[in-house]
């Protein structure tokens, strides 16, 4: 009864009485509602969760809105930022801010994430930390440039991640035999 309750919330009742419902549900059927919905309206209620389970299991939801993303991207649970990073539906706009995260494993997943922008992706072609780079070098969206220079690059990840890259081109394929 619980499960259809949830489902009908956003559509029968107002932000508010929804909030309040949620509110007093048991904390499995939210966690499981954020593993399975895909109403938006309900998704975005649980992203203003104070529930770090709850939070953690929606931010791993492919079905997961751009409106609950943005909110998820600001989370102060690295696990959770990381995890908007991987998103299917993560926009330019929330990547290019996890791209800048201090924690690098955030950054490592926007640069691994095709919908990064160039700039991101040049900036984090840089990055102090190699698994970063190298998550640059195996996104098929890295423009050929960032492949020639990180060819090249001391750390053997980074080369493997551009070798492994399907759009490596062949003559940067040939460099980094030798």
């Amino acid at each position: 009864f619980i499960d259809e309750l949830l489902d009908a919330l956003p559509s029968v009742l107002s932000n508010r009485e929804v909030e309040f419902i949620i509110d007093f549900l048991p904390r499995s059927n939210l966690i499981s509602k954020a593993k399975h919905s895909s109403l938006p309206t309900l998704l975005f209620f649980l992203s203003q969760s104070a529930d770090w389970e709850v939070l953690f299991t929606l931010s791993a939801n492919p079905r997961c809105p751009v409106e609950a993303l943005e909110r998820l991207a600001r989370s102060g649970h690295k696990h959770i930022r990381a995890n908007v990073a991987k998103h299917a539906y993560a926009t330019q706009k929330i990547l290019a801010d996890l791209s800048e995260d201090l924690i690098w494993e955030c950054r490592m997943h926007a640069a691994a994430n095709t919908s990064t922008n160039d700039a991101s992706l040049r900036r984090l072609s840089n990055d102090a930390v190699e698994e970063v780079r190298a998550a640059v070098a195996a996104n098929e969206s890295a423009p050929e440039s960032y492949l020639a220079t990180l060819s090249s690059d001391q750390s053997w990840m980074v080369r493997a991640g551009v070798a492994r890259n399907a759009h490596t081109p062949g003559r940067i394929l040939v460099n980094l035999s030798h």
